[in-house]
């Protein structure tokens, strides 16, 4: 499982800062190469954020955004969205 989170403030907390922009009536465009479609399998809320898994064919992925996206998005359980990652490490354990 792939996970993105971002905190309420903009900050970043185990992963990369994925924060939704929607934009209403207009073409979107973004320069982020990693967007896998995907839908949304479960959403977990909480009164500032909510965990969102979205299974796609690469496997699930699960990004940490918060309530008031959900809200604003309208998001629910088998919507179709995509979710878009970007990346600045991808760091390699072996044990």
């Amino acid at each position: 499982m792939i996970a993105i989170a971002s905190n309420a403030r903009g900050g970043t907390l185990p992963a990369t800062k994925t924060e939704p922009t929607v934009v209403e009536n207009s073409a979107m465009s973004t320069s982020i190469r990693n967007r896998l479609p995907g839908t949304i399998e479960t959403i977990v809320s909480d009164k500032v954020v909510s965990e969102v898994v979205i299974r796609t064919a690469s496997g699930n992925v699960a990004s940490i955004i918060t309530t008031g996206s959900v809200k604003r998005m309208n998001l629910k359980e088998g919507d179709n969205v995509f979710a878009i990652i970007k990346a600045t490490e991808v760091s390699i354990e072996k044990e």
